[in-house]
């Protein structure tokens, strides 16, 4: 016989125990399903090469000030200069920072978000565009006519794919600029989240030959590496160019350093464990999966021994029925292959819905030929190793059983015994390994979800507006602007109060240099640093935010009144820890002033995370610093989405042309910042619970199966006078016993790789006793459950009717 005719054997015997074989295509279908479904995101996200030319030499360059406290921000103009001129160990250095344009002119007016870089960005990227040119060296130097590079997907849907567009003219900010360029359906800007996030590309237009302010760190820089140098050597170097220009430039530089990360590594550097993790967990169902189904291809092989021995006396040779018991395995894999694709589909696609949007590259996630083959390869090894137990007891054929010399059953029982024993223990084992991680999760979303985010989010709905530099660049237009819009939506019936911020809550930092007029800093000494917010209207009431002392802003402190300014707490602890920051003077534009008077002191806000403390935090009054780009925050008196549309209609009552973008509720916006912790505990306690089902009905279908062969030995002893609820406290003995082994067992795997999640967690010990006591009480008592349930049996066997039988 050939291949194709065991298989068809294996099929006639996956056939002849219907409900068996489909219980372990179920099984199988399950661990190899979210197993792909995750090696789909692993490899989409982390594995995947990134669309550029040799993305390994990629590297992102970041500035830290350990003495500061902080780290991971962009660098100054003056510093980029100086890095671009001196690095010898890269190839090509580029600067980018974000921007935000209206297009108008062509349709409705709309907000894109886009960015503008210095020349040499594509070119450090390694990548072409689809149609024209890039930007030339002198279209980036300040006073230049404005050019712009297109996404692709913005020239298909704002242009209609027109190829004539290159010299044509769009209108950004009520300004003429002239496309010069289309980049590729495949381009993506470095640090996208979501593809087509970046819809069109700017010169930067810095002077970077000039010293300016090394204080502003607000450009990002992305590198090349030269031919043959590492990450390390780069390193090097540019800690070196750091150290020199903190010798040349101490008041901005000192204590500076210079980070080099690998492009990749920057990318998916907050969601790699996670998914790392996650993968892992999906392995370990895998494993409880292939545990099960072993079981019952064990349990079946066991009720198949006078068969096999009876083969193996006539001359059957022992390769032969080797192959077909792994024909069998064989054939349940691939069935088994072929649902769980169709369900790692189906989990691919809820993944790529609900998943958090900071997942890079997640949207992208498809069964390519690369996932589909480690579908294939995954069911047919795991439905390999689930025949091993049947193929290796194939060594020594029952034949004693055959020839009824009871003499042998012994030993061969306790084989069997031991064998199911060891897979139940295991599976318990490493159910309790996820049960424990889901269980630490869970502990750290709900202390996450404790935490004081430093405002109240309900009720508080906003929305963004950035106005055209070209009709309102002067302060008195703005100011104007702001006013008229706070007070119209503050008088609306659906709205309690109004006020606008530069940058919202839970939405990042914009970092500014202080200067305090009754501390002066020592020549060559740090600078103090802190978050700055530029607020109008109620917006403290608005948002709730406490007054800790002092007063709020009010209608006198306008642009031409003395400047004013409010600090949060740990801002006034931290830089006048000796007495009230209230009446002290600070400044952000330099030691000669202007100065603003702290007039009040407020609670402190998380900016980043709700796991990161709040930030230093300054705000100045909105009509002595007014911004083109501001929230517009109000607190409805209802619903809050019935006040989005009121408010937006006033915008257009005062400007029909400017385009209303990211529009929210600060609900949204707490929910957007625990919504990667939420997805990590809800996938993480699902496939816990998943485990957990299959250890139990592994313990369920061991004992069962014991009982059942057991049945001449139970009838025996009952009709010697043994009670019944003796032989039932034995079969729970069995099952409890298999399952404590389990646990002991587990609980050492999961001491040591709950370690992992460490940075997972927040404000719980990875090893928490806690946790890994109640759960382990936990499984225990489901686990009796699930041995109860097969040794209640015994109450319904006839002593009689087992013994005339036999």
């Amino acid at each position: 016989m050939n291949v194709a005719d065991d298989l068809r054997y294996g099929l006639r015997l996956v056939r002849r125990k219907p409900w068996s074989s489909l219980a372990i295509l179920v099984m199988l279908a399950v661990g190899v399903g979210l197993s792909t479904a995750f090696f789909s995101v692993v490899h989409g996200v982390l594995l995947r090469p990134l669309p550029y030319a040799e993305p390994d030499r990629l590297v992102m360059l970041f500035e830290d000030n350990p003495v500061q406290g902080w780290s991971h921000l962009g660098t100054s103009p003056p510093n980029f200069g100086d890095y671009r001129r001196n690095a010898r160990s890269l190839a090509g250095l580029a600067a980018a920072t974000g921007a935000t344009v209206n297009l108008t002119g062509s349709g409705d007016p709309e907000r894109l978000s886009g960015a503008r870089v210095t020349a040499g960005f594509f070119e450090v990227l390694g990548v072409e565009p689809a149609l024209g040119r890039t930007f030339s060296v002198e279209e980036d130097r300040p006073g230049t006519a404005p050019v712009v590079v297109l996404s692709h997907g913005l020239w298909r849907e704002r242009f209609g794919a027109d190829p004539a567009i290159l010299g044509r003219t769009v209108t950004f900010d009520d300004g003429p600029v002239t496309v010069v360029g289309v980049m590729g359906p495949g381009f993506r800007h470095p640090g996208d989240r979501e593809p087509g996030a970046t819809r069109f590309w700017l010169p930067l237009a810095e002077s970077l030959e000039e010293s300016g302010n090394r204080s502003i760190h607000y450009l990002s820089m992305i590198g090349r590496l030269a031919p043959g140098v590492s990450v390390e050597r780069a390193r090097e170097e540019m800690g070196a160019l750091a150290g020199q220009l903190a010798e040349q430039y101490p008041d901005s530089n000192e204590g500076l350093q210079v980070s080099v990360v690998p492009l990749r590594e920057e990318l998916v550097g907050d969601v790699r464990r996670a998914l790392l993790v996650l993968f892992a967990a999906t392995g370990l169902v895998l494993l409880i999966a292939c545990a099960n189904a072993a079981n019952l291809l064990l349990s079946r092989a066991l009720a198949r021994d006078r068969e096999m021995a009876t083969r193996a006396a006539v001359g059957g040779g022992r390769a032969r029925l080797v192959r077909q018991l792994l024909a069998e395995g064989v054939v349940l894999a691939l069935l088994a292959g072929a649902a769980a694709v169709v369900l790692a589909m189906l989990v691919t696609r809820l993944l790529v819905r609900f998943a958090p949007a900071d997942v890079p590259r997640l949207a992208s996630t498809t069964l390519d030929p690369v996932v589909l083959a480690y579908a294939v390869g995954t069911a047919l090894v795991t439905g390999v190793l689930a025949t091993l137990l049947p193929v290796w007891r194939l060594r020594r054929p029952a034949l004693a059983e055959v020839l009824g010399q009871e003499g042998a059953r012994g030993g061969t029982g306790r084989r069997r015994r031991f064998a199911h024993g060891a897979l139940v223990v295991a599976e318990v084992a490493l159910a309790l390994v996820l049960l424990v991680a889901a269980g630490l999760m869970i502990r750290s979303f709900r202390n996450l979800m404790e935490v004081d985010p430093g405002f109240d989010p309900s009720g508080v709905v906003a929305l963004r507006i950035s106005l055209p530099e070209s009709r309102y660049g002067e302060n008195a237009r703005k100011i104007d602007f702001y006013d008229r819009l706070v007070e119209r939506v503050g008088a609306l019936p659906e709205i309690e109060s109004a006020g606008a911020i530069n940058h919202l809550p839970l939405r990042g930092v914009n970092v500014s240099t202080l200067w305090r007029e009754s501390v002066p800093t020592a020549p060559g000494g740090q600078m103090p640093m802190a978050s700055y917010r530029v607020v109008g209207g109620d917006y403290f009431r608005t948002v709730g935010i406490p007054l800790v002392q002092g007063r709020l802003f009010n209608e006198f402190d306008r642009e031409d009144a003395p400047g004013a300014a409010i600090v949060d707490e740990a801002m006034a602890r931290a830089y006048w820890p000796d007495g009230s920051a209230l009446g002290e003077r600070i400044s952000f534009a330099g030691p000669e002033g202007p100065w603003h008077t702290i007039v009040g002191i407020v609670g402190g806000v998380r900016d980043f995370a709700l796991a990161s403390p709040p930030w230093f935090t300054m705000y100045v009054p909105y009509r002595q610093d007014p911004w083109l780009s501001m929230s517009l925050v109000a607190r409805a008196a209802g619903r809050p989405e019935s006040a989005l549309q009121p408010m937006v209609r006033q915008v257009w009552s005062i400007d029909p042309e400017q385009p209303v973008y990211e529009v929210s509720t600060l609900e949204g916006y707490v929910a957007e910042a625990v919504a990667a912790p939420r997805f990590n505990m809800l996938l993480l306690s699902l496939f816990a619970g998943v485990a957990v089902l299959l250890a139990l009905f592994g313990v369920y279908s061991v004992l069962t199966y014991s009982v059942s062969q057991r049945q001449r030995e139970i009838g025996v002893r009952m009709a010697l006078g043994a009670q019944r609820g003796s032989i039932v406290a034995d079969v729970l003995r069995r099952g409890m016993t298999l399952a404590a082994i389990g646990v002991v067992l587990g609980l050492g795997a999961a001491w040591a790789v709950t370690r992992f999640l460490a940075t997972l967690l927040f404000e719980v010990e990875a090893t928490d006793v806690a946790t890994f006591a109640v759960l382990t009480t936990v499984l225990l008592a489901v686990a009796a459950v699930a041995c109860y349930l097969p040794a209640r049996r015994v109450y319904r066997f006839d002593p009689a009717t087992t013994l005339r039988h036999d």
